[in-house]
């Protein structure tokens, strides 16, 4: 896992965030400073994996707590559920709420794992 301190988040960008009205941009820098060392550390992991962090955990950092937990839960759920599942749940929200860009992320990850 990347170190959180190595990472320049004035650099990282973040994506997903719908062509409609937008919250107040998201720096990055600013807000991943006063993190707890779990979120930061989890934050650190993804952005070392994707190399962004998406726009719905970037607008979510305001509330860390929540932003946590819904990582946590996340995490739990794929460890309780068959991977194909994860994604087939992934794959139909990310359409009902009309995400593209997520939606088009998991339909690469579903037909890089078999998937039709």
């Amino acid at each position: 896992m990347p170190d959180r301190r190595d990472i320049d988040w004035k650099t990282v960008p973040f994506r997903g965030l719908t062509d409609g009205l937008r919250p107040e941009p998201v720096n990055l820098a600013t807000i991943t400073a006063d993190l707890p060392d779990g979120l930061q550390d989890r934050l650190a992991e993804r952005e070392g994996r994707l190399g962004y962090i998406n726009g719905f955990l970037a607008v979510g950092l305001h509330h860390p707590g929540a932003v946590l937990a819904l990582l946590k839960m996340t995490e739990q759920l794929k460890a309780a559920l068959d991977p194909a599942h994860v994604l087939l749940v992934a794959l139909a929200t990310h359409h009902a709420l009309g995400n593209e860009y997520e939606r088009v992320q998991y339909l690469d990850a579903a037909r890089a794992s078999g998937m039709s």
